[in-house]
C-alpha cells in the first residue's frame, strides 16, 4: 500500500501548463502567490519539463514534506482554491512521486540545456 500525502496548489486557470495572472490567486500579502503573483506550480503539467520520461515541477507545499522519513512509494493529492470562493477543490493525484535534491534538479537544468 502507498503512502498517500497531500499539498495545496495555487489556482490556475491554465490547466497547470502556464500562468494565468492574478485571478483566482490568494490576496494574503504573505503569500507567495500574491507577490510575485505566480506559483511555482503553474509550470507543473508543462511537457518543457519533462526529461528521460519524468515530469518535472516545483510545488511549493511539498518542500514542507520530508519524503525521506517514508520508505514507501508516495500518492501525493493536489487541491486548490479559489481565493472568492470558501470551497477546496481536489484537482488529482500524482503516483510514485520522488522529491530531488539541487543536484538532481541541477541535471534536469543541464540536460535541457543541450
Amino acid at each position: 500500500m502507498s503512502l498517500n500525502l497531500f499539498t495545496r496548489i495555487c489556482w490556475n486557470d491554465n490547466g497547470w501548463v502556464k500562468p494565468s495572472g492574478s485571478s483566482g490567486k490568494s490576496t494574503d500579502e504573505n503569500s507567495y502567490e500574491c507577490s510575485p503573483g505566480f506559483g511555482y506550480e503553474e509550470w507543473l503539467f508543462n511537457e518543457a519539463f519533462s526529461l528521460d520520461g519524468f515530469q518535472y515541477g516545483k510545488i511549493q507545499g511539498a518542500d514542507k514534506i520530508n519524503i525521506n522519513n517514508y520508505l514507501e512509494q508516495a500518492r501525493l493529492y493536489l487541491y486548490t482554491k479559489r481565493s472568492d470562493c470558501k470551497k477546496y477543490n481536489c484537482i488529482g493525484y500524482i503516483d510514485d512521486i520522488v522529491f530531488i535534491q539541487e543536484k538532481e534538479s541541477d541535471y534536469f537544468s543541464n540536460e535541457k540545456k543541450k
